[in-house]
């Protein structure tokens, strides 16, 4: 028995009943079955276009239906084939038509660039902790978290500069080592 139209247009049956709830490998499995239906169709439609070749040639009729269905299973091929490249994640290569993983950057049997490839991101840096002061740098007084103004002088402490840093030292003479130092200058030490 030979396939009506509505069999050939199912070529997704997954995504007609929108309640029924497959796996992967079953839509792979159903879609590769219904592309074989579609070849046998063109198959049996070019048989029927031969002999409606050579009938034509007798008798000057052209085949219109059977090339119809030629070209409608056709392009339900190609639809399926790429709705099974989707499902298993793959994609053609537009230079050798071959199909590859949709994550590759270069096509593995030509060679073709397919996307460039996405830079890694920088980690953020962490944000610093904004600098609390333990006194007042006007006044010396001691500051207590959350304080917003000095009970000694008044000056608010979003306007406190953090004190300098201590100077770099050599560890084995005491010289203060300047900015960007490898080795003291006085007794030859590496610095820290």
């Amino acid at each position: 028995m030979e396939p009506t139209m509505d069999q050939t247009n199912a070529m997704q049956p997954a995504q007609e009943d929108p309640g029924l709830e497959i796996t992967k490998e079953q839509a792979i499995e159903m879609t590769n079955e219904a592309i074989e239906l579609q070849k046998k169709l063109i198959r049996e439609a070019c048989l029927r276009m031969g002999k409606a070749y050579y009938d034509a040639h007798k008798d000057d009729e052209a085949p219109e239906l059977d090339v119809l269905k030629v070209s409608e299973a056709t392009e339900r091929i190609k639809k399926a084939q790429a709705n099974l490249r989707e499902l298993k994640g793959l994609v053609l290569c537009p230079e050798c038509r071959r199909e590859i993983s949709k994550d590759v950057v270069f096509c593995n049997y030509c060679g073709y660039r397919m996307k460039e490839p996405e830079p890694e991101p920088e980690p953020e840096p962490e944000p610093e902790a904004p600098w609390v002061p333990e006194v007042c740098d006007e006044c010396g007084e001691p500051l207590r978290p959350g304080q917003r103004f000095c009970s000694g002088c008044g000056k608010p402490v979003a306007q406190m500069k953090p004190p300098a840093p201590a100077p770099r030292v050599c560890k084995n003479c005491g010289v203060e080592l300047p900015d960007g130092a490898k080795f003291c200058f006085e007794c030859g030490t590496k610095a820290d």
